[in-house]
């Protein structure tokens, strides 16, 4: 990839909506005139971007922090008010402002790997975008060299809320039961080989259908003791047998892990052991959850919920990059998988008005393919799906 310290006006190809709704009807890609760098700000290529259930609520407008609205100048000239799509990803800087500092972890260069830890402000979902370097952290090539983008891309979010949860909610001992639903996510999915790592067993709830038994077969296959469709809560002897082993090893259904909420994740609850903790940091089923009464007066149980940005908030980069080390390490020794994501590959731009390929710096007109990959996307299981710009 060519690199350079001086593009004249930066464009890039972004997943744009002027209005809130589902991603299918109002995301379109467009051509979009970033002009010159400033010179406090650093230009950066985008190499990939996840598509989180966060940043599809935020399309929606359901979301509780909302993307920042801009003036979106387009390449006909014309300005629209409106947002790009996307909080997460990794790209590589490609041109540094004269007048740059440093990121938030240090000294930031043309060549470095970066994600933006800023939710609402930088829009990831685009081949390119101008960032302020103090909403950046920088990888330097020991991490760069040895992980793929979707590797480093997978941590700050997806990875880091599994790590925390395990770590951050209450104190487990080896042996000890975990039970989540949505265990085929990309939290679940990092959750079980983690607590395979430290010792921990997972029993863990999915949703029933056509591929219930191959779903279910990948994730025992990462590591996962227990593997349940989410009807099963309703059986009692499934769940009294459930309890039993637990109860013949001695050990505890300590913590229950939920990104559904609704009826199913009460059910799920009952589950846990006199004294457990339950937390949520997801409500996929968009349904209020009734607790009973008698889990706090008779199981005292906790309810608490959770939100990795939080963590982020009120602590400090070096605390960051001390969990992150552990999980790039996992990922280098082949010890912990990300989810397997479908990559969304976006047309570049093309050669014309002299204009280099993926560098984004230069007007062409969008492939109404893409347009289409967005519509098709969104109309299924983006939750599955990452753009890819290299």
């Amino acid at each position: 990839m060519k690199l350079t310290n001086a593009l004249k006006s930066a464009w890039s190809k972004a997943a744009v909506f002027t209005e809130f709704g589902e991603p299918s009807s109002v995301l379109k890609f467009r051509n979009v005139k970033l002009g010159p760098v400033p010179n406090n700000k650093v230009l950066v290529k985008m190499l990939v971007a996840p598509i989180n259930p966060s940043d599809v609520n935020q399309v929606q407008g359901v979301y509780p922090i909302k993307k920042i609205s801009q003036k979106i100048t387009l390449s006909d000239n014309s300005v629209i008010d409106g947002y790009i799509g996307g909080n997460e990803g990794v790209g590589q800087v490609i041109q540094v402002g004269s007048d740059v500092k440093s990121a938030i972890n240090g000294q930031i260069k043309v060549g470095d790997y970066v994600i933006p830890m800023s939710t609402g402000s930088v829009g990831t979902w685009a081949n390119s975008t101008i960032a302020d370097p103090s909403s950046l952290v920088v990888f330097d090539s020991s991490i760069s060299s040895k992980l793929s983008p979707e590797q480093i891309g997978s941590v700050k979010v997806n990875a880091s809320t599994s790590y925390r949860m395990l770590r951050d909610i209450v104190h487990l001992d080896k042996g000890d039961y975990v039970v989540q639903n949505g265990a085929n996510s990309s939290v679940g999915q990092i959750l079980i080989q983690l607590a395979k790592l430290y010792g921990y067993k997972t029993i863990n709830v999915i949703r029933e259908g056509p591929n219930f038994e191959s779903n279910k077969q990948h994730l025992l296959s990462l590591g996962a003791d227990i593997v349940i469709k989410d009807s099963d809560l309703l059986n009692k002897d499934m769940m009294k047998s459930i309890k039993d082993t637990a109860a013949s090893e001695n050990k505890l259904i300590k913590l229950g892990v939920n990104c559904v909420c609704g009826k199913a994740s009460v059910l799920m609850a009952k589950l846990l052991s006199n004294g457990g903790h339950f937390v949520t940091y997801g409500a996929m089923a968009k349904q209020p959850m009734s607790i009973p009464a008698a889990l706090f007066i008779f199981k005292n149980i906790t309810f608490k919920g959770y939100w990795v940005s939080s963590w982020y908030s009120s602590t400090n980069h070096s605390q960051w990059f001390d969990m992150w080390n552990e999980l790039f390490d996992l990922y280098a020794n082949n010890k912990l998988v990300e989810q397997k994501m479908v990559p969304i590959p976006i047309t570049p731009f093309d050669s014309a008005n002299n204009a280099p390929q993926n560098l984004g710096i230069g007007p062409t007109e969008v492939d109404p393919a893409d347009d289409l990959i967005i519509q098709n996307t969104f109309a299924q299981n983006a939750k599955k799906s990452y753009f890819k710009f290299y």
